[in-house]
């Protein structure tokens, strides 16, 4: 299949003006790889239309960043990282399976709910730090 073809596919298929924003947009170029996790996509739409609604707020905590990651997936078994993706095909049921979240892209759909503002993404530390933990 031909380039065009294939950019045609992308865009059908995961529909990137729907998903990212144009910034984000502008920094993928032709050959990246890039993780799309389409339904926390929607349920980040589901919180900011009930928010959105009745009011109120969402935390996200989890390890990511504010960019789509290339093969973040990773097991985790007998509290140590799998060594190789393949394994994790090998022993279902033995290992959890977790990946990084994008952060931007939950705060792009969100804010495309009329009212919803988000926050910047910050680390653990800065988050613990604001609370008062020194």
């Amino acid at each position: 299949m031909n380039s065009e073809a294939n950019s045609k596919s992308v865009r059908t298929i995961l529909k990137p003006d729907q998903i990212f924003s144009k910034e984000t947009r502008e920094e993928i170029k032709i050959g990246d790889r890039i993780e799309v996790q389409p339904k926390s996509l929607i349920l980040m739409n589901s919180f900011a239309e009930l928010i959105s609604k009745i009011g109120g707020g969402i935390l996200n905590i989890d390890y990511g960043d504010d960019y789509a990651f290339s093969d973040s997936i990773r097991g985790i078994s007998n509290h140590k990282f799998v060594e190789k993706i393949d394994d994790l095909l090998e022993v279902p049921g033995q290992a959890d399976i977790s990946a990084y979240v994008n952060f931007l892209a939950l705060a792009d759909v969100a804010q495309k709910v009329s009212g919803i503002r988000t926050h910047e993404t910050i680390t653990q530390g800065q988050f613990l730090t604001n609370l008062g933990i020194e």
